[in-house]
């Protein structure tokens, strides 16, 4: 069965994953960590040109600074920076298994969490697009994970809490506050245990108060100690916080602060759906009146982790400025939620199937993946997304030297995707111009769209196939 959530993803990431296109988001930190690869910007001090994003503070940089150092290795390209997105991926559903187990739920049993979590439409997209939620996701996976020690040593209990800590940290390093919830499930275990009057209680109110600072102070004290160690990392995050934060609490992008829980229930509604479909058909058929129709186990699980998951959805309510993918590192945990509730129907419907069902889906599963695998091989090299413009820029860039500048008017300056594939292509850097410059003053070429007229008679224009774009130079 594992085979057929594998074979899942790779289709739908077939049209993403082998192909040269990328989310504009994803794109622009890729020429971030390319100008960090080859020393142009620091990781304290990241740019991509002098005249676009010269000062780079929207986001912490771990995540442009993780991909450099493969950049570094293993070359700047952009099937590096595919690589790295699939391989946080890969890894989160790693960490996401390790947390099943961890659980008490059946490794073999591993696959549904996983074919749960693939099925919910945005997460193949960080797979493939070097989205920060992909690296942040790891973390948050990997603090979950350490929060679900319980040893009877209490040191080794505020150890585990203070390691938890220190993933917060690189989950904060790598896209802010938004990775931060996990702090709050000691609170959320201690509540569900007391809902179900649970007899083995991890923790009492105090205590669940306490260990859940523990990670906080691990975190504070990361802050503090790189801040002395790395005085730039000060002045970065002062910037940061006025930029990204105070700045964007007038920033509104949605109609409605619903708008990021009415986006959760959307891209989990199949999930719902299912759940509702498998139970109410088991509970209507087999168990109607059973009082254990669900166990306590599989009950807390969901609950616990369902409250995880609006602990980082409910909260970005307070801000106007959202999206969607905002919350792509919550999926796993629902999907674990979900896992809980349907795992024993599940695992008593496939002991029930016999040797012959078994063999279909085995066989189902090996074509899924060939098939899988082979429409990812047809579309490599592929535009897959922004066709025309790479199709403009591969044209265009081919005139032009490493690291031109060139020359466009300002109405031409919010084509961002246009400007960060000429960046990634050759470096190439778009300048708004004044046209009232002088001949020596003026860049060697000139790029206006297709259907503007030549801002200035001193370039002609220069013969393309272009789709969109035209491309000038300058007389001589």
């Amino acid at each position: 069965m594992i085979l057929i959530a594998i074979s899942l993803f790779l289709i739908e990431i077939s049209n993403e994953l082998t192909t040269t296109g990328m989310f504009l988001d994803g794109l622009v930190y890729s020429n971030l960590a390319a100008n960090m690869a080859q020393g142009i910007c620091t990781f304290w001090h990241p740019s991509i040109s002098e005249s676009f994003m010269s000062t780079f503070v929207g986001h912490p940089p771990l995540a442009f600074g993780l991909l450099a150092l493969c950049y570094k290795i293993l070359g700047v390209h952009i099937w590096v920076a595919k690589a790295y997105s699939l391989f946080m991926f890969l890894l989160s559903g790693i960490l996401l298994l390790r947390l099943w187990v961890r659980l008490g739920f059946k490794r073999e049993m591993g696959w549904l969490p996983l074919l749960l979590w693939a099925l919910v439409p945005l997460v193949p997209q960080y797979a493939c697009d070097n989205m920060l939620e992909g690296t942040m996701g790891v973390f948050v996976l990997a603090s979950v994970l350490c929060l679900l020690h319980y040893p009877v040593s209490i040191i080794k209990k505020v150890g585990w809490h203070f390691l938890s800590g220190l993933f917060l940290y690189l989950a904060f390093l790598t896209k802010g506050f938004t990775g931060l919830y996990p702090i709050c499930l000691p609170v959320i275990i201690w509540l569900v245990e007391l809902l179900f009057h649970n007899e083995e209680k991890h923790y009492t109110f105090l205590k669940s108060l306490i260990l859940s600072l523990v990670p906080l102070v691990s975190l504070t004290l990361c802050i503090v100690i790189v801040g002395l160690a790395q005085p730039a990392a000060f002045t970065y995050f002062k910037a940061y916080l006025s930029e990204q934060i105070v700045s964007g609490i007038g920033v509104v992008t949605v109609s409605s602060r619903w708008y990021i829980v009415i986006k959760f229930f959307e891209r989990t509604a199949i999930l719902w759906v299912l759940t509702i479909f498998i139970l109410g058909i088991t509970y209507l058929s087999k168990h109607k009146g059973d009082s254990t129709f669900i166990s306590k186990h599989n009950a807390k699980t969901f609950l616990t982790f369902t409250l995880l998951t609006l602990s980082g959805v409910i909260p970005m309510m307070i801000s106007t400025k959202q999206s969607d993918f905002y919350i792509l590192t919550v999926f796993p945990f629902i999907a674990v939620a979900i896992g809980a509730l349907l795992n024993d129907k599940v695992e008593e419907w496939l002991t029930k199937t016999g040797k012959r069902f078994q063999s279909i889906i085995t066989t189902a599963a090996i074509l899924m993946v060939l098939i899988a695998l082979t429409t990812n091989i047809i579309h490599v090299g592929k535009p897959g997304r922004d066709v025309e413009i790479q199709h403009d820029v591969a044209l265009i860039t081919s005139q032009l030297q490493q690291g031109e500048h060139i020359a466009i008017p300002e109405s031409l300056y919010d084509q961002y995707s246009l400007i960060n594939y000429a960046y990634r292509a050759k470096q190439i850097d778009m300048r708004p111009t004044s046209f009232d410059l002088p001949t020596e003053s003026l860049p060697i070429h000139l790029l206006t769209l297709s259907d503007q007229e030549n801002p200035d008679p001193r370039y002609h224009e220069v013969e393309l196939p272009t789709h969109q774009y035209k491309l000038y130079e300058l007389a001589q």
